[in-house]
């Protein structure tokens, strides 16, 4: 199935990627605020300084209680060579809660609520039947969501494990309104909506070198994670608007599969507040039958951080947290018979207001497509805000005598 993606003028609104228009939409691969500052890793990253959801058994070094959660704006700059707009959103990035029940053991319960993928286009393509010439207006909205519970152990120092249930939900909206421009022709509104639902389970192991006897080893992590394939349970309706009629009629929706995902990270610490890390993750949509076509999403990045100084009387920019990164992103998307990429360079702050309470910013610059063969090329923007609140706002302390 080959699809002509246009830019028209009409299109300038608020929204996000013109891409969203296929599949499920835009997938939301990263795992907190300091994953999208070191160029989306984490897996292989073990000193339990965030809740990375994405990354189980890496909770197993969190020793304080956590709450995290953030909001993401993007802004998506469009261009097809001669026509330009651009098209911004802000949403919900994610919220989770990491509850320590046994450090020695490495036990920490998690709990978290994060977008799974994100679908927000308005699209123009045109075309001509029956001697009448028309344009097409595509509209998208809505979304799936994670609910996620799972816990982490880790029996030796060396080793850590982790494994969670996911629930995957939401809704799918896609519009279709015929626009006539030849005399004549009346036009009209067709109205798809999907709800879905789907579980999933992760499970993940991550090796620490610093439990090992071999002291070169001390300085490094690996990190394996991998999820089970899914199954979205769909129901749907269709509505549709003309002049002389407009009825809903529910429908019968395949189910929409969620492929198996595996990734891979590593990470060393260079000196006492240096960590440099790498992943990669991919996900088998190039086996999934959907109505369009689509490939492999794979994803590479890379990162490092300069941990803040615990030095006491550290002054304030030495006690923040710096990020930068890059990553390379085989999207799922094909249009046209052209795989769609992405790339981006990405950095970030750690600052802290209150104890080990801290405000987390994640800066994001990347491009995705091409002008070429009808596609269409966009500057992306992404800022992420988030809050990590710990300790001082969830330990009870035992009454003094």
């Amino acid at each position: 199935m080959l699809v002509t993606m246009t830019i028209h003028p009409l299109t300038l609104a608020e929204g996000g990627s013109n891409y969203t228009i296929f599949g499920i939409g835009d997938l939301r691969l990263a795992g907190d605020p300091r994953s999208n500052a070191m160029g989306y890793t984490g897996i292989g990253i073990s000193d339990g300084l965030s809740v990375n959801v994405n990354a189980p058994a890496s909770w197993a070094r969190i020793t304080e209680t956590k709450l995290d959660a953030s909001l993401l704006h993007e802004s998506f700059h469009t261009t097809d060579g001669t026509k330009s707009l651009t098209l911004s959103l802000t949403n919900f990035s994610g919220a989770s809660l990491a509850v320590p029940i046994s450090q020695r053991f490495g036990i920490v319960i998690v709990g978290s609520m994060k977008p799974y993928s994100n679908k927000d286009y308005d699209v123009f393509t045109s075309g001509s039947q029956g001697g009448m010439d028309y344009l097409l207006n595509h509209e998208g909205s809505g979304g799936l969501g994670r609910g996620q519970i799972g816990v982490s152990l880790s029996p030796f120092p060396f080793i850590a494990a982790g494994a969670s249930f996911n629930y995957i939900f939401g809704s799918l909206e896609n519009s279709r309104t015929l626009l006539p421009t030849t005399l004549g022709y009346e036009g009209g509104k067709t109205t798809g909506r999907t709800s879905t639902n789907a579980i999933t389970s992760t499970a993940g192991v991550l090796l620490n070198g610093a439990g090992t006897p071999f002291s070169l080893l001390e300085p490094f992590s690996v990190g394996v994670v991998v999820t089970t394939k899914g199954y979205l349970k769909a129901d749907g309706e269709f509505l549709f608007e003309y002049p002389s009629e407009a009825d809903t009629i529910d429908i019968i929706v395949s189910d929409i599969p969620l492929p198996f995902s595996y990734g891979i990270g590593a990470s060393v610490r260079i000196g006492p507040r240096w960590t440099i890390a790498a992943d990669m993750f991919t996900q088998a949509w190039g086996t999934a039958t959907l109505t369009v076509p689509t490939r492999d999403a794979v994803l590479y990045g890379a990162g490092i951080e300069r941990s803040p100084s615990g030095a006491p009387g550290a002054s304030l920019l030495d006690r923040i947290a710096y990020r930068v990164g890059s990553y390379y992103y085989q999207t799922y998307y094909v249009v046209n018979g052209q795989g769609i990429d992405e790339w981006a360079v990405t950095t970030g702050l750690s600052v802290p207001f209150s104890g080990e309470n801290r405000l987390n910013f994640a800066f994001e610059y990347g491009e995705r497509g091409k002008i070429e063969k009808s596609l269409i090329k966009e500057r992306i923007f992404r800022l992420t805000v988030g809050i990590s609140l710990s300790e001082l706002w969830f330990q009870s302390y035992e009454d003094e005598i």
